[in-house]
């Protein structure tokens, strides 16, 4: 099931950070991963993607974001996905 929704902006205010995203980010910018050494402020501009609800793999629903996106001459999208409480579980550039 997909749902489309406007989040509410003091959730996108309070992001929270998962230790695997933070992991992620860090070791993008040491071994030159593009998809997950973003700048930070990109995230800034979240609430101007498209957002759905959606089921995870282990049953539970999750605030997807999509977000366009132009950056290190490269075209592609931002995926983000938040938990309801607002910890961000996931934070890729595919392009």
């Amino acid at each position: 099931m997909v749902v489309y929704f406007s989040a509410n902006p003091d959730l996108l205010d309070k992001i929270k950070y998962s230790d695997h995203v933070l992991e992620k980010f860090e070791n993008g910018k040491i071994l030159n991963d593009f998809s997950h050494s973003f700048p930070l402020k990109v995230d800034g501009w979240m609430s101007m993607g498209r957002m759905t609800v959606e089921r995870g793999g282990d049953g539970f629903y999750y605030i997807h974001i999509y977000l366009g996106l132009e950056w290190a001459n490269r075209v592609g999208t931002v995926e983000y996905i938040l938990t309801f409480f607002g910890e961000m579980k996931h934070r890729m550039f595919n392009f």
